[in-house]
């Protein structure tokens, strides 16, 4: 793992919190030999990370008591000021595009019931459906999860007395979908699927799109800069 390993989780969203959480918890959990290399190279970093982390977040509170108690006594003042203004604009940019996002999330689910009750009316389009959903029926555990330098994440699963169970997917005969996210001390969460042909599309209860591939009894997602491979259960 690089010097840069716990930076680049950072870029990754939601899932790059998670993972973050995970090695920095599996670094202080004291059950990670500390004599081995491996051990001594994941303490020393997230000491790194954290010392760097509070190093940032003192000198912006520094900074910015300086700057409150005169201003116009900075020659970055004006420019400040601009950012200000331009921070004022991209917040009123993300609330519009959030209220965007709304509407279409009502509209789609508007139509989402529409296209429902033309299925229940078509048996031979439920049929389909149906016929579809069973390639990807049943539950699957995580099997690897390797990011974008080749590491596998899922081996530090059982140093943190995690299993491959704890980070699951469930996918029932009525399209919908449950993930197990224990692994990362979260809960579990409901969604829906569609299964077309070999790709299999996940829409989870926030709206957000995850799409795999099936292969067999395989499942592959790639995700936030990481490759998860979920083995079906036999």
């Amino acid at each position: 793992m690089t010097d840069d390993a716990f930076d680049d989780f950072g870029k990754m969203g939601v899932l790059g919190d998670m993972l973050s959480g995970l090695v920095g918890g599996l670094a202080k959990s004291g059950i990670l030999p500390k004599n081995t290399p491996e051990g001594k190279l994941l303490i020393a970093q997230s000491e790194l990370s954290d010392l760097r982390k509070q190093e940032g977040e003192l000198l912006m509170e520094v900074g910015r008591q300086a700057y409150q108690q005169n201003p116009s006594a900075w020659t970055q003042d004006n420019k400040l000021k601009l950012i200000y203004l331009n921070i004022a604009a991209a917040q009123a940019t993300i609330n519009e595009a959030k209220r965007e996002k709304e509407q279409a999330a009502t509209a789609n689910a508007s139509g989402s019931r529409a296209t429902s009750e033309a299925n229940d009316t078509n048996p031979q389009s439920h049929d389909n459906q149906n016929d579809s959903r069973l390639i990807a029926f049943g539950k699957y555990s995580i099997s690897t999860m390797e990011d974008e330098r080749g590491i596998d994440l899922v081996k530090m699963f059982p140093l943190l007395g995690k299993s491959t169970d704890d980070l699951s997917l469930e996918f029932l005969d009525d399209g919908k979908c449950l993930l197990n996210m224990s692994a990362f001390d979260g809960g579990m969460e409901e969604g829906t699927y569609s299964v077309d042909k070999n790709t299999i599309t996940i829409i989870g209860s926030n709206g957000s799109n995850s799409i795999g591939t099936i292969s067999g009894n395989t499942i592959i997602i790639e995700l936030d800069g990481t490759k998860q491979v979920y083995e079906k259960r036999m």
